[in-house]
């Protein structure tokens, strides 16, 4: 939907879900019932697998330090960050930067789908 194209369009991505709520022009019950319907996910774990799919990008693509890639995309906590991306990647943020020539981005659960065209 266009308010996950915004969101994701936004540099640096918001931490919470306050600003992607608002993007959505829904109450947060509705667009966090709705996710999980459509994704299974709630709203803090599909954002945050957005800013994953972000920072994975901006490792490959940028020689920004892993801290500030962190904080670009929303993650200030770098310690959960680092878990995080380790746990949905299956390598650090550093190891996933030197071997990003030889490894392909997962396949998302979380991509904007057609059954996702009401938020925004």
């Amino acid at each position: 939907g266009l308010a996950i194209s915004t969101f994701r369009d936004l540099d640096p991505l918001p931490p919470g879900n306050d600003d992607f709520i608002a993007l959505c022009g829904r109450s947060s019950a509705h667009v966090s019932r709705h996710l999980r319907q459509v994704t299974e996910l709630t709203t803090t774990n599909y954002l945050n697998g957005l800013r994953l799919e972000s920072a994975a990008t901006w490792l490959r693509y940028t020689t920004s330090s892993v801290q500030t890639i962190a904080e670009r995309c929303g993650m200030n906590n770098f310690p959960h960050f680092y878990r995080c991306f380790s746990t949905r990647f299956g390598m650090t943020p550093a190891q996933f930067r030197m071997s990003s020539d030889d490894v392909s981005l997962p396949a998302s659960r979380i991509s904007p789908s057609s059954r996702l065209d009401f938020l925004g």
